[in-house]
């Protein structure tokens, strides 16, 4: 019996979405056919009548890590930060206090495609890559909605963004849990150095 429209879609949607966990948890030359459709609970042979290759499934599973990635800036800007340091504006504050946690650095399921695979994004094919860069300009558009200072706000939210993305991956890489909470708060720090010059104009 011939599956519906709408259930080749749920399938195809679960077996994206498998993908885009796996990858966060293993990185793409960590994440094989094999397994990511046994944990989608189907077969190997069944890959092939909803992508026409790897490379297809991982460009869609990278999207999705990126609509998660922004689902988290949005909810994590409209919460309340721990501390807030004068100058610094509140949503960015609650941000970096939701990216740059050891609870975060920890979490392979739940941390962003750049930070889980990045080094890998730079040397995938082009579609994988075309949607890497989509996702970034977007989580960048989002940062920039927390800056008024017109041209300098997609500067700032460019570099908060890389703060966010460069202090949560050498924080994973380094095997000295002291160091490597000294890395979270030394970017955490730097992001509210960059909204108090904005604040101040500087």
């Amino acid at each position: 019996m011939r599956k519906s429209k709408a259930e080749t879609a749920r399938t195809r949607n679960r077996i994206v979405e498998t993908a885009s966990d796996a990858l966060r948890r293993n990185g793409i030359s960590g994440t094989s056919l094999h397994e990511l459709m046994s944990e989608a609970g189907m077969t190997h042979g069944g890959f092939y009548r909803h992508f026409d290759s790897k490379e297809q499934l991982i460009a869609e599973a990278c999207s999705r890590g990126c609509d998660a990635l922004l689902d988290t800036i949005r909810a994590a800007g409209s919460r309340s930060p721990d501390a807030c340091p004068a100058g610094t504006s509140p949503g960015l504050a609650a941000i970096a206090d939701t990216f740059l946690t050891p609870e975060y650095r920890d979490e392979d399921a739940a941390c962003c495609p750049f930070v889980s695979f990045g080094s890998e994004l730079a040397r995938a094919d082009a579609a994988t890559r075309h949607a890497a860069t989509e996702g970034m300009r977007r989580a960048i558009g989002l940062l920039e909605q927390e800056f008024h200072d017109g041209d300098m706000a997609r500067m700032r939210a460019i570099a908060v963004f890389a703060a966010l993305i460069g202090g949560g991956t050498l924080a994973r890489i380094v095997d000295d849990p002291a160091f490597s909470d000294e890395i979270l708060q030394a970017a955490k720090m730097l992001i509210c150095r960059i909204s108090r010059d904005a604040t101040e104009g500087g």
